[in-house]
């Protein structure tokens, strides 16, 4: 590993350790045991999916309506994978290993070094980082049990935070701004109707409606409109 694939791994490292971290603190808070936070951290290994988990069932909602979240969140990876080039998987089981490595982060790698190292460079990045990932979950873990008031270090805040930051990374694009407001519309419906456990059906259901009617909406290639 070069001194500039090792900056960027540096860097990517830095990043995870404070939210896994912040995960496994307010997992404790939230009174999830170390056993569940830690498997949580290396199944789903996606920060926002598991704040999001975490968000539904604090807040009375079922595990169904928490997988479904989760793996609606998850569906971005889909776009990550196809752009993933096909010498990193040239077999079944690293294909399945690749899959659930993928983060984020993976799109930088794609042309973070030269081609001839470029499969090299993804497994040792995701492998590192994915151990990382665990490792701050652990810690948090840790550090949770030693503090009983988690709101005191605001890791209170994590999990808004983690809502706006996905909410900002859908902003700039029409589509998805527009599904965004109609989520947050229904679910502000649901909240005012006072039926609070249909708050995530509802957010889906709006965003739904918001990509549907945003479809609907551009015109058709080759009808004549501008």
């Amino acid at each position: 590993m070069n001194r500039h694939e090792l900056q960027l791994l540096t860097g990517l490292l830095a990043g995870v350790l404070p939210h896994s971290t912040a995960f496994g603190v307010t997992a404790t808070a939230l009174g999830l045991i170390p056993r569940d936070t830690l498997l949580m951290s290396a199944t789903i290994y996606a920060g926002a999916s598991q704040f999001s988990a975490l968000s539904i069932l604090a807040g009375g909602g079922s595990v169904i309506v928490a997988v479904l979240t989760v793996w609606l969140l998850n569906l971005r990876f889909l776009i990550i994978g196809l752009t993933m080039p096909p010498s990193l998987t040239p077999t079944r089981p690293r294909r399945l290993a690749a899959a659930h490595l993928l983060i984020d982060p993976s799109l930088v790698l794609r042309t973070a070094t030269t081609p001839e190292r470029r499969v090299r460079f993804f497994w040792q990045v995701s492998i590192t980082l994915y151990v990382g990932w665990l490792a701050g979950t652990s810690l948090g873990v840790f550090l949770g049990s030693l503090v009983p008031d988690a709101s005191r270090f605001g890791f209170d805040v994590a999990l808004p935070t983690v809502f706006v930051a996905v909410l900002a990374s859908f902003w700039s694009h029409r589509p998805s701004r527009d599904a965004a407001l109609a989520s947050a519309a229904a679910s502000a419906a649901a909240v005012a109707a006072g039926t609070t456990r249909l708050v995530i059906p509802a957010a889906i259901l709006g965003a739904l409606v918001g990509l549907g009617v945003q479809r609907r909406s551009q015109p058709v290639a080759g009808d004549g409109r501008s």
